[in-house]
């Protein structure tokens, strides 16, 4: 099993404590819609869309959307989370690196859910398959975590408590490319379970790399959803911008 099954099916409801979309949700996603800038008939893809929240607060401003995600778990509770609105996503379990889509979409997200592939082609591929089923001049928001302060500041070890959850989180660190390794141990009312989690850490350069590699132009890079400014040395986010190229 890789990794990915058991930390997105099993751990990450319990570390984060997921709900509906709040008002800051539903405020990032009308500032997240007037970045990507497309017709309003288009429909639009999010990817790695987990529990659904954005894919729900874009579809509450009247947008189609389709939310994608490799979790059972994570899409059932967006299912959930979906009952009783009017026209709620379509949910679609899929791999990013194989999109069942044919090129129909006018804008699409990549938020918090891209370098979790244990090597760079497969996260090339990801990237590539967001370009291809794009329309012309489409467009595509990615966040990832700002890999400049956390190799800066880095922090080999941290407790988190939510509520009655307590996460035990040992880091380590991977170099060429920079990669970070989270041991978790989950103390709950079940008893205590294991998982690991593993991110690819990026720069701006990286990223604009990759993305210009998949005929992504970047268009604007940001340190939040709302259009923060970013700083390389503490913006904990990098947030971009691009089009696809002609």
């Amino acid at each position: 099993m890789h990794w990915t099954e058991s930390y997105f099916d099993h751990a990450y409801a319990k570390r984060w404590g997921l709900g509906p979309p709040s008002a800051t949700t539903r405020a990032e996603a009308a500032q997240l819609l007037t970045l990507l800038n497309s017709r309003p008939e288009a429909p639009l893809l999010d990817v790695g869309c987990g529990h659904g929240r954005y894919s729900l607060a874009l579809a509450s401003h009247g947008r189609r959307v389709v939310g994608l995600d490799t979790s059972r778990a994570l899409l059932a509770l967006a299912a959930n989370y979906a009952n009783g609105v009017l026209d709620p996503p379509r949910w679609v379990r899929s791999d990013m690196r194989r999109l069942p889509f044919a090129s129909t979409f006018g804008g699409a997200l990549l938020l918090d859910s891209f370098g979790f592939f244990d090597h760079d082609e497969d996260n090339a591929q990801a990237l590539l398959e967001l370009r291809r089923i794009l329309l012309p001049a489409g467009r595509v928001v990615i966040a990832v975590a700002n890999g400049a302060p956390i190799l800066a500041d880095f922090r080999s070890r941290d407790v988190e408590r939510r509520g009655a959850v307590v996460v035990e989180v040992e880091r380590t660190l991977e170099r060429h490319p920079a990669r970070l390794v989270e041991a978790l141990s989950v103390h709950d009312a079940e008893g205590v379970s294991h998982y690991e989690r593993r991110q690819r850490l990026y720069s701006t350069s990286e990223l604009r790399a990759a993305l210009d590699a998949a005929t992504l132009v970047v268009q604007a890079t940001f340190a939040d959803y709302l259009g923060g400014g970013f700083d390389e040395s503490t913006s904990s986010k990098i947030v971009m911008l691009a089009e696809a190229a002609a």
